[in-house]
């Protein structure tokens, strides 16, 4: 579920317009779908001259307000980065990391066209794109902090509904065994299908970097196999490995 509508203060949204330009003003605001851990806004801006800004206001709001500083000033490190490279991401546009002009740690970043697609009409070309951009990302020469693990041991327990309590037994004795060696590079660290925007059958930008890190391919590469194993299939997933190799 998305964090608990909390409507940006007017102090944000004077904190956004200014971050755009001095004397300019919010024209409209729409809250975006999506976001599990942040609460986020299309905001239209004008400026004195009359031109128009569509950018994105990210808040860490609720229960995610004490992680807000550290994911702000590491997104905005991301973005930076990003703008050095041919990957289509949103460009930063203002910090407050300290929640000092928005009551709540904020980010605020361009705005991207494009729509989630989880049903496209040729598959194969999806599929291909898909793995051609992280292939991109993947070739990019971004400094960015050590992949943390998101994996919590503690939960790994063999659910009382299940007929097949080896094979989760399996499955965890897996997760106990190091991972393969691999040449560290920069990853997402939460490339999936949701976080991908289209437009006209063309992957037009990839947008969610506060995980931006430093680690293995196959963390990205497994994180959209999982995605794809269940929304999708298996076989899915597979057609994708073999098309990233």
């Amino acid at each position: 579920p998305q964090p608990a509508i909390v409507v940006p203060s007017d102090a944000a949204l004077h904190w956004a317009a200014r971050s755009i330009a001095p004397g300019a003003s919010v024209t409209s605001v729409r809250r975006l779908t999506g976001g599990l851990t942040s609460a986020m806004y299309a905001i239209s801006v004008a400026d004195a001259q009359g031109s128009h800004h569509r950018c994105v206001l990210r808040r860490w709001v609720n229960d995610h307000a004490n992680d807000g500083p550290e994911r702000v000033l590491r997104e905005a490190r991301i973005l930076e980065e990003l703008e050095g490279t041919d990957i289509p991401a949103p460009r930063l546009l203002g910090t407050d990391a300290n929640g000092d002009e928005c009551h709540e740690p904020a980010l605020l970043m361009s705005y991207r066209d494009g729509h989630i697609e989880l049903t496209p009409k040729n598959s194969k070309d999806w599929l291909i794109q898909i793995a051609s951009m992280l292939v991109r990302i993947h070739d990019s020469e971004i400094k960015a902090p050590i992949a943390e693990s998101w994996l919590d041991q503690e939960r790994l327990v063999v659910p009382e509904w299940t007929q097949r309590p080896d094979l989760w037994r399996e499955a965890f004795s897996l997760m106990e065994e190091s991972p393969p060696i691999s040449k560290p590079c920069f990853i997402h660290h939460d490339y999936q299908q949701f976080n991908l925007l289209w437009r006209r059958g063309k992957l037009a930008s990839v947008v969610d970097w506060v995980w931006g890190s430093s680690g293995s391919p196959g963390i990205d590469v497994s994180h959209t196999r999982l995605n794809f194993s269940v929304l999708y299939s298996s076989e899915l997933a597979q057609e994708f490995l073999d098309l990233y190799e």
